[in-house]
Order: structure tokens, then C-alpha cells, then sequence
């Protein structure tokens, strides 16, 4: 089974997939764990803000556009959800590693890394409710519970005032 851990200090683990149905969360945890560990002056200089914004604002414009052509992306039925949340968890798991690779200038580095944050834990939750979905969880419940939590902690509007702060529309989600 894969297994993702991660906290606020940025300190990341994986564990290598048993079977091929937990092969699902092996790539977007790799990933995730290269986002998270790599030094955030790696990349190279700061962006110009109009450049950041823009980079920022075409990741998360793909990432939608993905999203969208998703079976049952706009349902609220918990089935539904739960059938939209592996694939989903796949392309959020690249919209961060993008989105992390990112250099903002000094004056957007506080507004990046709070929506880096919501997301990242948005994004930790789908990861646990997949992995419940792939061992066999009633999925009505695995989805209203995923919901719940993200709901709970207003992580989506975290994230979008974040985003607007910086200026970066696009990447801005309300629900």
C-alpha cells in the first residue's frame, strides 16, 4: 500500500505500493514527494509578479480544463465523488508539483505558500480518501467524509483568498 505522510515542516514520506491497485497513489505520492522536498530556490531567480502570476494562472487553467472533461466533476452525489476523486487526485497532485516549482518574487512568497499550503492539505485528505476507496471503504461514506473534512477546515477558501492576494485568478477555488 502507498503510504503519504507529510506535515507543515515540509518532511515527506512514501511507502512502495504492495499491488497494482495501490499502484494508482505510487506516482502522484512520488511526485508530491519531490515537490515537497525540493528546496525552494532550486528552480532559479524569482519571477517578475506579471510572470509568476501568468505561470501560476496557465497551471491552474490546464489543471481545470482536465478537471472538467472528468466524468461527474460537477455532481454532489457522494458515488460520484467518489468515482471523480482517483483521477482528480492525479491531476492535483501535477497542479501542485507545477505550482511548487513556481518562484514567486519576495513581495507574493507569504500569499504563495499559505494557498501552497491549502492545497497541499486539500490535497492530502483526497490522497487518504483514495486510498481508503482502493481498500475497499463504502465510497457514499469514504466521499461525505472527505467532504466534511475539507469543508470543516474551509481549506477551498484558504486557498482562494491566498490565490487572490497574489493575484492569481485562475487558480482561485470557493467550493
Amino acid at each position: 500500500m502507498a503510504t503519504v505522510a507529510g506535515g507543515s515542516d515540509g518532511v515527506m514520506s512514501y511507502a512502495v505500493a504492495a499491488d497494482e491497485e495501490d499502484m494508482i497513489l505510487l506516482r502522484p505520492a512520488a511526485l508530491l514527494a519531490a515537490a515537497a522536498l525540493a528546496p525552494a530556490s532550486a528552480a532559479s531567480a524569482a519571477l517578475s509578479p506579471s510572470a509568476y502570476r501568468a505561470g501560476a494562472n496557465a497551471v491552474c487553467a490546464r489543471a481545470q480544463t482536465q478537471l472538467r472533461a472528468l466524468p461527474n466533476a460537477s455532481s454532489q452525489d457522494p458515488t460520484a465523488v467518489a468515482k471523480f476523486l482517483p483521477p482528480a487526485v492525479t491531476i492535483w497532485t501535477h497542479e501542485y508539483a507545477a505550482l511548487r516549482a513556481l518562484q514567486p518574487p519576495p513581495s507574493l512568497v507569504g500569499a504563495n505558500r499559505r494557498a501552497l499550503w491549502a492545497r497541499w492539505e486539500l490535497l492530502s485528505i483526497s490522497v487518504d480518501a483514495v486510498k481508503q476507496l482502493n481498500n475497499g471503504a463504502n465510497p457514499e461514506v469514504t466521499a461525505q467524509t472527505w467532504i466534511g473534512k475539507a469543508v470543516s477546515i474551509g481549506l477551498a477558501l484558504h486557498e482562494a483568498a491566498a490565490w487572490k492576494v497574489a493575484g492569481v485568478t485562475t487558480c482561485e477555488r470557493t467550493a
